[in-house]
């Protein structure tokens, strides 16, 4: 959820940055969406969950893009990394064993919708 958040404030940076229209627009669109995913794989339903993932890496391989194109002057670097480590750590805990786990006793106990 923290990554989401940080992936649309992200956006709204670049937003304000002359030229950066389209590259914020979906930064933000993609944090809004992921906090969606994210909200509804927390309550337990495990389709949600892998669609996060799919979006978060998609995210991580677009910034990679834009830092690449842009080079090291970029000059939110150190929010892109932040938000980039962010993104493959949650996604990374959110496929361990016990998560998995986790998903299963929820649809198990029908707490999933």
């Amino acid at each position: 959820m923290v990554a989401a958040v940080l992936t649309a404030a992200l956006g709204l940076m670049i937003l304000s940055i002359p030229g950066g229209r389209i590259i914020g627009g979906l930064l933000l669109l993609a944090g809004l969406a992921l906090a969606f995913l994210a909200d509804r794989a927390r309550k337990g339903d495990i389709r949600f969950a892998r669609a996060a993932l799919g979006l978060a890496m998609a995210s991580v391989v677009f910034l990679a893009v834009v830092v690449l194109l842009l080079g090291p002057g970029v000059f939110f670097l150190g929010a892109i990394v932040l938000v980039m480590l962010l993104e493959i750590v949650g996604s990374a805990m959110n496929q361990r064993a016990a998560s998995q786990k986790w998903y299963e006793s929820q649809s198990a106990t029908g707490k999933a919708p």
